[in-house]
């Protein structure tokens, strides 16, 4: 919504760094190592942005989703960490519809 754009990092980086418009860096999202608590990776694969400008992150090292606000504060994990119910295999892509539906493809599945 403010006009950065969200480039998730190689994922030998562990995180997802934001940029300006003007390309500048603004500042990275997660912890800089991989691990297992909130806001760290282990493959950030797919990014995109929620309806309130949140930066969601697909891992598929994790097995997980990760919401964060626009400033990088965690706000919840889906999947394994989060809840237990919710097997995403291999979360490798993802999309947020006009309605702030989440959408996250699951490599190897054939699912969305």
């Amino acid at each position: 919504p403010n006009g950065d754009i969200v480039v998730a990092a190689h994922r030998g980086h562990h995180g997802v760094h934001v940029f300006d418009q003007a390309g500048h860096f603004v500042r990275s999202i997660g912890h800089g190592s991989p691990g297992g608590g909130k806001g760290h990776f282990e493959q950030p694969w797919g990014v995109s942005m929620g309806p309130q400008g949140e930066v969601i992150v697909c891992d598929c090292g994790r097995k997980d989703v990760q919401v964060f606000r626009a400033d990088g504060t965690h706000l919840q994990t889906i999947g394994p960490e989060g809840d237990s119910r919710l097997d995403l295999g291999d979360p490798w892509g993802l999309a947020v519809d006009a309605e702030g539906r989440l959408f996250v493809g699951l490599l190897g599945r054939g699912k969305v």
